[in-house]
């Protein structure tokens, strides 16, 4: 009797034990659940600050620690593919849209990400394939139409490549950058004159581009208006001075001047 004592409370011991270990389990793992939670948003939090700021490559850092902690945070994955195409890298991009139309996320909002990942892998007919009209909003549609002429400009589709870019300027008049592609098919027609007019009309934006101004710079110094040319270049510097291809074509304008210590400097940053 008094070994059967012992064993029923030797049992109730071990069940007692059993639902703390259960308890205490349940505890870790929704603190760790919620610590988890915590982390994500904090390195997403980072990352859209860097983005914003013109910082890609730290947020991208931001974002990886953000999907280490949770492989299914959309608002990341989406980010990250952003963040690769700011940096020009289309192959990763296109991975991470993959993963995030796999995970469920808006397919219409990963057209347009699809379609600048696929021109920078110069991926010209996926670009058509996506970019097909449909049933959208005007200026996501406009937007659309500027992937689709850019990508038959690339396939030497001269003529549809400007329709693509009137289409576009029909839904979102001003738009600038159909206004370029438009300018870009006049350079391309030997119309230089019209070709400026368009980029001319693209620049009186509050925020113009800073491609206008180097198409605009590159179109005068074929005009033989050098001067110009660097003002225009200059007017792109003003907007971002590392960029690549605006400091090459400020180091040309100098070079063709023969002022080769004033071009020294953009060859050497480059």
């Amino acid at each position: 009797m008094q070994v059967n004592i012992l064993f029923i409370e030797l049992l109730y011991k071990l069940k007692t034990s059993v639902k703390l270990t259960f308890l205490v389990c349940g505890f870790i793992s929704f603190t760790s659940l919620a610590n988890t939670g915590e982390n994500v948003d904090k390195y997403y939090e980072k990352a859209v600050i860097a983005f914003q700021e013109g910082k890609a490559n730290t947020s991208i850092i931001h974002l990886k620690n953000a999907l280490q902690n949770n492989d299914g945070h959309i608002p990341s994955r989406l980010l990250l593919a952003k963040a690769y195409i700011e940096i020009g890298d289309g192959s990763s991009a296109e991975v991470e849209l993959l993963k995030a139309r796999d995970g469920n996320a808006d397919r219409e909002s990963l057209v347009s990400l699809f379609a600048r990942a696929y021109l920078l892998q110069s991926k010209f007919d996926k670009v058509l394939d996506v970019t097909k009209a449909g049933d959208r909003e005007a200026n996501l549609e406009a937007e659309l139409l500027i992937y689709r002429g850019q990508a038959l400009i690339g396939q030497k589709l001269y003529r549809s490549a400007d329709i693509a870019f009137k289409d576009a300027l029909l839904l979102s008049p001003n738009n600038q950058m159909a206004l370029l592609g438009r300018a870009q098919m006049a350079l391309h027609a030997l119309k230089p004159q019209q070709a400026l007019n368009y980029i001319e009309t693209a620049l009186n934006r509050i925020k113009p581009f800073i491609n206008g101004w180097i198409l605009k710079s590159s179109i005068l110094n074929q005009m033989g208006d050098i001067n110009g040319a660097l003002v225009a270049i200059d007017k792109a510097l003003e907007i971002d001075s590392t960029h690549m291809l605006a400091r090459l074509n400020k180091a040309m304008l100098h070079i063709n001047l023969q002022e080769f210590s004033l071009a020294e400097p953009h060859i050497d940053f480059i």
